[in-house]
């Protein structure tokens, strides 16, 4: 008897703390986008016939309810940090330690990088003969810092796929190999310890490969004018894992007042900022983006640098800091984003504007998105600007 009142009373508590949870996140204040998370959260779903034939209604309303449940990303980093405490060392993708965070990049299937491979190769023979094209495949920390990898686990072999993606495109284009000058920087800052991407000091690695196959002469790093920017970023990893008992990324950059023009066309209008850094990001949680700003379908820097060499690059994110010691070598430099390019934006891109053209992408991009498949139309659209 007294078991079945205990049980009867465990119950009654559970239900009411399920209960006054649930009625707290629907009183709640709900926020758009989660600063915590660097994401736009689920609006409240409306009833419409559609939803109601088909039954979507209660899964939306599902999500909607995850995404604003009250103090959500609490609840996630309570139950990382005791998945961790319990042993496990790698939660939605990540290799978890309280030292640094680091990615596991997984191959999801051969069509993406396939795909992506055929679209450069069809591009770069295409191009008009006074344009050199140059591909760079940027390995992430797990390959170069593989210490950093927990014994025992499963990683892709991203050096052989370079290899091997190199090998493709060699006979296309001009491939610039930085695998083996990070591997040597293996022990440095190099990547960061909470973020994806490469520091200022990785990249600037990958900038003096650059010069040697491009044929420019890189600014010396003593003679560059390096600034702390932050001591308190923490990055994409910490977002995605959820994970919040590793040290913080000291952010770098260089100081220089080379900017003529910085302008940004997001394929409606055009803006124009004051320099390539957006100091307002630094006080926000995604400060990476004070590299030239949120990603954009086309960027174009104009510099003060007197010269006559003019710089389209295809790219990721990873391009945002290295992009910084090129404004000491190019006139103009045009950053392309193909997850957001539409032909409008194509309508004025002139191949024959720029002596050199570069594909610059991290493996993980190359694998895992259709990120090149519009490169055939953007072909067609700057050649028919030319004639």
């Amino acid at each position: 008897m007294k078991q079945a009142i205990s049980n009867w009373i465990v119950s009654i508590m559970f239900i009411t703390i399920i209960f006054s949870l649930s009625l707290a996140t629907l009183l709640s204040d709900k926020k758009l986008f989660s600063e915590e998370e660097n994401r736009f959260l689920k609006p409240l779903p409306q009833l419409t016939y559609d939803q109601f034939v088909h039954n979507n209604l209660t899964r939306a309303y599902d999500t909607y309810l995850n995404d604003h449940f009250i103090h959500r990303y609490q609840w996630v980093r309570l139950k990382v940090t005791t998945d961790y405490l319990m042993g496990r060392k790698e939660h939605n993708g990540i290799y978890l330690s309280t030292k640094y965070l680091v990615e596991n990049v997984k191959d999801k299937g051969k069509y993406y990088s396939d795909d992506n491979i055929h679209q450069m190769i069809q591009f770069s023979k295409n191009v008009p003969e006074s344009s050199a094209v140059y591909f760079m495949l940027i390995p992430s920390a797990s390959a170069i810092q593989s210490y950093k990898v927990p014994p025992n686990a499963h990683t892709f072999n991203q050096w052989a796929f370079i290899q091997q993606t190199y090998g493709q495109t060699e006979p296309y284009m001009n491939n610039i190999g930085i695998y083996d000058d990070l591997l040597s920087y293996k022990h440095d800052y190099i990547y960061y310890q909470t973020d994806h991407h490469w520091t200022m000091d990785g990249a600037y690695i990958a900038y003096k490969r650059m010069a040697q196959v491009m044929d420019f002469t890189p600014v010396p790093y003593e003679d560059l004018d390096v600034k702390t920017v932050s001591k308190d970023f923490k990055g994409s990893l910490h977002t995605k894992s959820g994970f919040d008992h590793v040290q913080s990324d000291v952010m770098k950059a260089i100081d220089h007042d080379n900017i003529d023009e910085f302008i940004v066309y997001n394929g409606e209008n055009k803006q124009t900022h004051e320099g390539i850094y957006f100091e307002a990001y630094l006080t926000k949680k995604d400060k990476y983006t004070y590299f030239l700003g949120i990603n954009q379908p086309k960027v174009t820097i104009k510099t003060k640098t007197p010269s006559d060499r003019q710089l389209l690059i295809f790219k990721d994110s990873y391009a945002h800091c290295l992009v910084p010691f090129l404004t000491y070598t190019y006139d103009k430099i045009t950053l392309i984003d193909m997850r957001y390019v539409n032909s409008d934006i194509l309508s004025d891109l002139q191949l024959s504007d720029y002596n050199d053209i570069l594909f610059m992408y991290s493996i993980d991009v190359i694998l895992n998105t259709k990120n090149t498949s519009k490169l055939t139309y953007m072909y067609k659209s700057a050649k028919m600007g030319d004639e």
